[in-house]
């Protein structure tokens, strides 16, 4: 989110950083939101990762369908998977 309110108030975009890889974990419309600015940022590869299926995801269906024209890969059905040593 703090990201999002930088892009928003940049004068120069060209200027945010932003990675070559950009991963996003939900599927509301603010996840949406990054990963096809992120994508339009100049980022190569852009994941949303979502644990659940299209039709719960908080988006709408023509923000989904946004971000998979723009280049924005969603992978539905992620599990959740804890790091060693962190539960």
């Amino acid at each position: 989110v703090d990201y999002i309110a930088e892009l928003r108030q940049a004068k120069d975009k060209a200027k945010l950083p932003v990675g070559r890889r950009v991963v996003v974990i939900g599927g509301g419309m603010t996840a949406i939101d990054i990963a096809v600015q992120s994508k339009r940022l100049g980022a190569e590869f852009v994941d949303i990762v979502y644990r659940r299926g299209p039709e719960q995801m908080g988006a709408s269906r023509h923000e989904q369908q946004l971000a998979q024209t723009t280049g924005v890969s969603i992978r539905h059905w992620a599990p959740a998977l804890s790091l060693p040593g962190r539960g």
